[in-house]
């Protein structure tokens, strides 16, 4: 995989990759609790879709961010 990591910036491996479900930039994640590296983003449980979904750390700062705003305030500084 010849691309770089989207909060990093550091080469990927092409094996310990997410993408991110928000803005869809690819980030390291471990995928063995033995993984020696750093991991850019986080995952979850999506109950929706009964599968894990990812974050990258930016995004998840944001998401963060959003959760402990009133929604008035969420919808503006998302834009939406």
């Amino acid at each position: 995989m010849d691309q770089d990591c989207c909060i990093c910036g550091e080469p990927l491996d092409g094996e310990n990759v997410a993408r991110c479900h928000s803005c869809g930039g690819y980030f390291h994640m471990g995928w063995s609790v033995d993984a020696q590296m750093k991991n850019c983003g986080h995952y979850w449980l999506n109950e929706i879709s009964c599968g894990l979904a990812f974050a990258c750390d930016l995004c998840q700062q944001g998401l963060s961010a959003r959760e402990n705003q009133s929604p008035n305030q969420s919808s503006t500084a998302w834009g939406i």
